[in-house]
Formats: structure tokens, C-alpha cells, sequence
């Protein structure tokens, strides 16, 4: 959903995906991506304006090397992310959202329109069983969209 609002902005959007993912995030808007599997994305990105930090355990200093002096992390995963900035002469920011409801229906606006596409890797039952799996699959970082918790049954 990044990339999507990201062009919704204007932006130009390089990510990384393995390469199993390329098409799903192309589909998405990515204009460029690079395949973290064979490829260091800090050798080859320079002088970009912002970088999203979404992964847990991620090489902080990649994210800041590729940045442009005056650029910006932007870190949903790491609270500490401003320590490395003032090194790299960048700006930093953890960011905790607080849902906020007209941008909440905002965004269902947007699904409903297909603005906004989401992509739905597997849909779980509410059990114990189900949420254990849907964990593991979390923890593994190879999820292809959300993981859904059905809380009950439509009929």
C-alpha cells in the first residue's frame, strides 16, 4: 500500500522484492526493483530523497547511505532511527500511526474506486491453530500482501 499512495503523491519508487515479487509490485506502481536476493540495493540507489524503513532488522546505515544530504528516513520499525542521522547529515523519524478516521475513509473510498488495491495473501479462521500459522508466516517475511483474520463467518 506504500508504493500505491507513494504514486498517489507524485513519487518516483524504487523498492526492493525478491524477484518472485517483482510483477505484484510493479503492478503496484513501482517504477524501479531490485531484487534484494542478488543485488545490494545501497550499491547500486544513490542520492534519493526519502526511504521508508518497513523491515525489522534491516542494516540501518544502507537506508542512510542512499540518501541525498537533507534527505529523510521515514521508520515504522525503528524507534532509535534518529541516532545514525546527524552521522549521515539526514533526517530520521519513527512514526507511530494513529488511526485517524476521515483518512480511514479516505482510504476505503480508494478500495472501493480500485484506486487502491489490496492484495490478499491468505485469509486465516479465528483459532488458536490459525493464528499460530499466520505468525510463523509474519515472522518468515515472505508474505505476497495481508494476512486476514476472519473473525466470523458470513453467510
Amino acid at each position: 500500500m506504500a508504493i500505491q499512495m507513494t504514486k498517489f503523491a507524485g513519487a518516483y519508487v524504487i523498492t526492493t522484492a525478491s524477484a518472485r515479487n517483482h510483477d505484484l509490485v510493479k503492478e503496484f506502481g513501482a517504477d524501479e526493483v531490485i531484487d534484494y536476493q542478488t543485488a545490494d540495493y545501497s550499491e547500486i540507489i544513490i542520492e534519493v530523497d526519502i526511504v521508508l524503513d518497513a523491515v525489522i532488522g534491516a542494516n540501518q546505515e544502507k537506508n542512510f547511505k542512499v540518501l541525498r544530504k537533507g534527505g529523510r528516513v521515514v521508520s515504522i520499525v525503528t524507534p532509535n532511527i534518529s541516532d545514525l542521522a546527524q552521522a549521515y547529515q539526514v533526517n530520521a523519524k519513527f512514526v507511530v500511526v494513529l488511526p485517524n478516521r476521515d483518512e480511514l475513509v479516505k482510504i476505503v473510498q480508494w478500495v472501493q474506486e480500485q484506486k487502491l488495491k489490496v492484495h490478499i495473501d491468505r485469509i486465516f479462521p479465528l483459532t488458536e491453530t490459525a493464528l499460530i500459522e499466520a505468525h510463523r508466516i509474519i515472522e518468515t517475511k515472505h508474505a505476497r500482501g495481508k494476512l486476514v483474520v476472519q473473525i466470523r463467518n458470513e453467510k
